[in-house]
């Protein structure tokens, strides 16, 4: 007995299914991501801490030029001794608010991984998830599928995002070439070198610098990926059309090549 298929409920599920991208698209947090907004709010607490300390050193030191064993070796020491702990202190809070802005790039990373994952295993209608556990496999399988990952917009803020989230996570520091793709040449020449060790000193300004001017493009490469991997799925011209009989030809004997034609049928 042959199978029975309604046409109603086939056009529904593929109609369904290509909503999905809508509602993918819908339900990531582009604009409104909690993470950075819970991130941003102790930055600014910190940042205005610094603000603080520094008023305060300003302020020990005008009080104190007026007085007169200013300038005595006794009052020097006392006031080196007052701004190397306000310096110490500030050094602190930087390298928090350092360890904050990689907590940025890190979770903007993950969320991309996980979301490149779940778009798609669904699209694909994949079920173990755990098959794209890195970029790399990712990049294989949309290459199988004639999708060239390098070539959706975005991409390269994307990737620069990526290589620096693994320095971050498995390097001690982050390595010149690291720097050097993140940052184009004016913005890494700019950069201070430290007088001792000659290595470029980078500070939770220059991450979150960085990160302010790649986050626009993640809402970009999701939309163009999104848009791509319907196209390949869901609009069919001639050519395509062609290319797949034409596969398929190659590849089946003419009574699978019938019956395969008749089941298509069978769901229109």
């Amino acid at each position: 007995m042959k199978k029975k298929y309604n046409y109603d409920i086939t056009s529904d599920l593929r109609e369904i299914n290509k909503d999905f991208f809508d509602h993918f698209l819908a339900t990531l947090e582009f604009e409104d991501n909690k993470f950075d907004t819970s991130i941003d709010s102790l930055i600014y607490s910190k940042e205005e801490s610094i603000k603080t300390l520094n008023k305060k050193l300003r302020k020990h030191l005008q009080q104190n030029h007026q007085l007169e064993n200013f300038g005595t070796e006794t009052f020097n020491f006392k006031l080196e001794l007052f701004e190397s702990e306000n310096q110490t202190v500030i050094w602190y809070i930087e390298e928090e608010l350092k360890a904050l802005a990689e907590m940025k790039i890190v979770y903007a990373f993950k969320s991309i991984e996980i979301n490149i994952k779940k778009l798609i295993a669904d699209s694909f209608k994949i079920k173990n998830k755990r098959d794209f556990f890195n970029w790399k496999t990712v990049e294989t399988f949309l290459s199988s599928k004639k999708i060239n990952l390098q070539k959706v917009k975005g991409h390269k803020e994307i990737y620069q995002l990526k290589q620096l989230n693994n320095s971050i996570k498995h390097t001690k520091k982050l390595e010149e070439k690291t720097l050097k793709l993140i940052f184009d040449k004016e913005e890494y020449e700019n950069i201070p070198t430290h007088p001792l060790v000659l290595e470029k000193e980078i500070t939770y300004k220059h991450l979150l610098g960085f990160y302010n001017k790649v986050k626009p493009f993640i809402k970009i490469f999701f939309t163009d990926l999104c848009d791509t991997i319907y196209e390949e799925l869901y609009v069919f011209n001639k050519d395509k059309i062609e290319e797949i009989a034409e596969d398929l030809a190659l590849r089946m004997e003419k009574e699978n090549a019938l019956e395969l034609i008749d089941k298509i049928r069978q769901h229109y």
